[in-house]
């Protein structure tokens, strides 16, 4: 029924219907209704989808999954969905994680939104963050200095 209810744009149904394949770890069978919701610009099937090609799906082309993943977690993120934005500013802070290459400028512009959201982890994220580019620059100072003398 939730599957007749979400072809005929029921985006309640089209969640319902997904959420059931999740939760019996079957997510290929919840990507199209996750799809129909993210197109209809609900958050939580953008999420979802991130999510899911994130973490849960294996492929031989791993770096397609995180590609994948990156669109539908900034287009959630752009919806307000502050896990969203969470996890594109922690992806963003690693060290070329899956061929997404480090940007600390992205990673903090992701978690002031997340924190904005009102998620306070990603608030905590935001300080280490700062520290950790501070850090940075001092030890980049550092060495630069070592090298002149």
């Amino acid at each position: 029924m939730y599957q007749l209810a979400c072809e005929q744009n029921d985006m309640l149904a089209c969640q319902n219907t997904a959420n059931y394949y999740i939760r019996t770890k079957n997510y290929p069978p919840a990507l199209p209704f996750l799809e129909k919701m993210c197109d209809k610009n609900k958050k939580e099937g953008c999420r979802d989808l991130g999510f899911i090609h994130f973490l849960l799906l294996k492929s031989e082309d791993h770096k397609t999954n995180i590609q994948h993943s990156m669109e539908y977690l900034k287009k959630a993120c752009d919806l307000k969905e502050s896990m969203s934005c969470d996890l594109l500013g922690s992806i963003y802070a690693q060290k070329n994680l899956d061929g997404v290459k480090q940007n600390l400028e992205l990673s903090q512009e992701y978690l002031n939104k997340a924190c904005t959201l009102n998620d306070q982890k990603a608030c905590e994220k935001v300080d280490i963050l700062e520290l950790y580019k501070k850090l940075k620059t001092w030890q980049e100072n550092n060495q630069s200095s070592q090298e002149s003398s």
